[in-house]
């Protein structure tokens, strides 16, 4: 998410990253031939703010770690949807989704 939307909201209250993650979900889940039903991330411990996205939409599952400072989170895959306008005004237009993995290693604090 380009750091213009970085903890913004839409005048709904729906938060940006909230969107994204949504679309990526979806992204994943509509995939042909489809994919394995679980998604991961692997997210830098101290980045508190994409821990909170993942734990919003069910990746609450600690796996092992890649590194020490990493956390892999897994859960299964629930089918959630954003509308294309909404994507495309936070410059969603494609979601960054490889293969049901996301890669979240900002650090805020």
């Amino acid at each position: 998410m380009s750091l213009k939307w970085q903890g913004r909201s839409f005048p709904t209250g729906e938060r940006a990253s909230d969107v994204l993650m949504a679309a990526v979900m979806t992204d994943v889940s509509s995939r042909v031939p489809p994919r394995d039903a679980r998604v991961y991330a692997i997210v830098h411990e101290d980045n508190h703010r994409s821990l909170a996205v993942c734990r919003r939409h069910g990746l609450t599952e600690e796996m092992s770690r890649p590194h020490p400072s990493y956390r892999r989170i897994v859960t299964p895959l629930a089918a959630l949807s954003i509308s294309p306008g909404r994507a495309a005004e936070a410059g969603l237009e494609r979601a960054g989704a490889v293969e049901g993995a996301l890669l979240l290693t900002g650090c805020w604090r």
